[in-house]
C-alpha cells in the first residue's frame, strides 16, 4: 500500500520560517553550475565532451584510496558521484563562506533552508536535497550560547527533518533514519524527527523500534503521529496474518510428515539445514527447529513414538 495514501502533511511538510520568505531569483542555473559552483559530474561531463570532440577518448571517476592509490569498486555508481559532487561542492562553498561572520552565515544557510523548502513544495526533491545539504555547510554556531541556540533552531534541526522529509518521499528509508537519528541527537525529544524515523522503521519492518518513536513522539506532541501509527497499525495486522499462516503450515507439515527410517536424509531449511543420522524422527527434529527458529508452540504438542 502507497504511503502516500496516510501522509500527515503536518508531520512530513518540511519546516519553514513565515517571517522570513524569500522570493527565489531564477531556476538556479544549470544543474552542474549553480551559485558559480562546479560539481564532479558536471566537469566528468564536460571533459568527456571535449575528448569526443578531438577525436575520441573518455574518463570516468573513480573513488581511490588516498595512501595507496588503489581504485576502489563501488556498487552504486549513482551514489558515488552524487557524494563526489557533494564532497566538491561543500569544499567549494566553505571557501567562499569563510569570509562571513557567524550572523552572516546564518542568515545564508537559511535562505538555503527556505530555497529548499520552495523546491521541495514543487515536487523538485532532488534539488531541495542539495538546498539543504547546502545549508549545511553554512552552519556556523558561533562563539556564544545564544548563537549556537539560534543556528540549532533556525538550521541544524529543521535542515536534518527535512532532508528525512526528501529521503521519505523517495522511499529511501534507511536514509530517512539516518538524518532523524542525527536530529535526535541534538535534540531526544524533536517529535517530528521521531515521527519520520518510527515512519521509517515501519517501512523497513522494525516494528518495535516504530512503535517506541511513535508513542513517544505522541506522548511529546499529542496527534503528531495519528497518520504513523496508521501506518504502524497496518504493518502489524499484516505481520500477524502472515506470522498465523506460518504457523498453520508448520503445524501441518508436523501432522502430516512421516517417520523417517533412511540412513541419511537433507533437510532443505536454507542456512540453518540438518543432516539427520540413522533413526532421528524426522518430524522430531523440525519441530525442535521450528520452536528454535520461530515464535510459537505447537498447540496441542506433537507426540512422537
Amino acid at each position: 500500500m502507497k504511503t502516500e495514501e496516510y501522509r500527515d502533511a503536518a508531520a512530513f511538510a518540511p519546516e519553514t520560517n513565515t517571517n522570513e520568505r524569500r522570493t527565489e531569483e531564477g531556476d538556479g542555473a544549470s544543474a552542474g553550475n549553480q551559485d558559480g559552483v562546479l560539481s564532479a559530474s558536471f566537469l566528468v561531463k564536460t571533459l568527456n565532451t571535449h575528448l569526443a570532440a578531438a577525436g575520441g577518448g573518455s574518463v570516468e571517476l573513480k573513488r581511490c584510496n588516498r595512501e595507496t592509490g588503489e581504485i576502489l569498486e563501488d556498487e552504486n555508481e549513482a551514489e558515488m558521484l552524487s557524494q563526489a559532487d557533494f564532497q566538491m561542492r561543500a569544499g567549494q562553498l566553505a571557501r567562499m563562506l569563510q569570509v562571513l561572520s557567524a550572523d552572516e552565515k546564518l542568515e545564508w544557510a537559511v535562505a538555503r533552508k527556505e530555497e529548499g523548502n520552495k523546491h521541495f513544495a514543487a515536487m523538485e526533491t532532488d534539488r531541495a536535497i542539495q538546498r539543504y545539504l547546502d545549508a549545511t555547510v553554512g552552519l556556523d554556531f558561533g562563539n556564544t550560547p545564544e548563537q549556537a541556540g539560534r543556528a540549532r533552531e533556525l538550521v541544524q534541526l529543521p535542515v536534518l527533518t527535512n532532508l528525512a522529509a526528501c529521503y521519505w518521499r523517495k522511499e529511501e528509508w534507511n536514509k530517512v533514519v539516518c538524518f532523524c537519528d542525527q536530529a535526535l541527537q541534538v535534540d531526544a525529544d524533536y517529535a517530528k524527527a521521531l515521527v519520520r524515523r518510527g515512519w521509517a522503521h515501519v517501512e523497513l519492518g522494525n516494528l518495535r523500534n516504530a512503535k517506541r518513536d511513535l508513542v513517544r513522539a505522541n506522548v511529546i506532541s499529542p496527534g503528531c503521529a495519528k497518520a504513523a501509527l496508521h501506518r504502524l497499525r497496518e504493518a502489524s495486522a499484516a505481520e500477524a496474518k502472515a506470522r498465523e499462516q506460518r504457523r498453520a503450515l508448520a503445524e501441518r507439515m508436523l501432522r502430516e510428515s512421516p517417520r523417517c527410517a533412511s540412513s541419511k536424509i537433507e533437510i532443505p531449511t536454507g542456512p540453518h539445514g540438518l543432516a539427520l543420522r540413522r533413526d532421528m524422527g524426522f518430524c522430531e527434529i523440525v519441530a525442535a527447529k521450528l520452536r528454535r527458529f520461530l515464535s510459537f508452540r505447537i498447540d496441542p504438542p506433537v507426540k512422537f513414538e
